[in-house]
């Protein structure tokens, strides 16, 4: 016969088996990793040979940095559940090489600053900042340079938020890119 603490056992038992073990708690949700979206189709070829992205030590990673603004300016921290499948860097040489190119000039990009940052709790904005080359001239200098910023304010102020709103900045930069070169080109 068993005894009443066996039968209390088997009951938690039989109970935590029926109700799926709901009784633990949730996995956590898988990492997520993100890129720039389908690449659009070009319409006409990008008015340069070939694009090269740099960027600084602290861009070379596949991590979503951001700052919070109102709290510690300079301290960058990144998302822990949420990555880009590649540095930054090569997410936009990717998209920059992306499709029929028509121009005689390379475009070299450095990458200066590609982050989330939060100027109040909850309010954010995705910022991008490069300085753009087109060259080599016959000295080997670029033949035209120019600093590019853009920024993009976030439906949310979380992840989610920053990574919706970067295709729609790249896309907004490769269409600044795309205009100055045409302009350069013709200039010359």
């Amino acid at each position: 016969m068993k005894s009443g603490s066996q039968l209390l056992a088997a009951a938690i038992l039989a109970l935590f088996f029926v109700s799926g073990c709901s009784l633990l708690p949730e996995p956590p949700p898988l990492p997520a990793r993100h890129d720039f979206g389908p690449m659009r189709a070009e319409a006409s070829p990008l008015p340069w040979s070939e694009a090269e992205v740099m960027a600084p030590e602290w861009l070379q990673d596949s991590a979503l940095h951001y700052r919070l603004l109102y709290a510690n300016p300079t301290e960058i921290r990144s998302y822990t559940r949420d990555s880009w499948v590649a540095p930054p860097s090569v997410l936009l040489a990717n998209r920059l090489n992306a499709g029929p190119r028509g121009g005689s000039r390379r475009l070299t990009v450095n990458l200066q600053n590609f982050e989330q940052v939060f100027d109040r709790p909850g309010s954010s904005r995705v910022v991008m900042q490069f300085h753009a080359g087109l060259g080599p001239g016959a000295d080997g200098a670029p033949v035209a340079e120019r600093d590019f910023r853009f920024a993009m304010t976030t439906p949310t102020g979380d992840a989610a938020g920053a990574f919706s709103q970067f295709p729609a900045l790249i896309e907004k930069a490769v269409a600044a890119l795309r205009d100055w070169a045409l302009h350069e080109s013709v200039g010359r």
